[in-house]
């Protein structure tokens, strides 16, 4: 992690602004790093990109949400 992007996370923990992941539950996530579904669940960058890789390697076209629930409305 850059300095910059460390001071900016200790800026954003301060403000109380910092994000959570929906799959990892890590909750040290930036707005920036942070991608919402269609029914706004957050995901950070990192479980979006391995959740879409894994998504296609099971060969889908439409990536689904991430949420792992058959009730999400997403």
């Amino acid at each position: 992690m850059g300095a910059n992007r460390l001071e900016m996370v200790q800026e954003a923990r301060a403000a109380g602004l910092l994000l959570e992941c929906r799959v990892c539950y890590s909750d040290e996530w930036l707005e920036s790093d942070i991608i919402p579904c269609l029914g706004g669940h957050l995901f950070c960058n990192e479980c979006v990109g391995q959740g879409t890789e894994a998504q296609v390697g099971e060969g889908r076209c439409i990536i689904k949400c991430l949420v792992p629930s058959p009730a999400a409305s997403c």
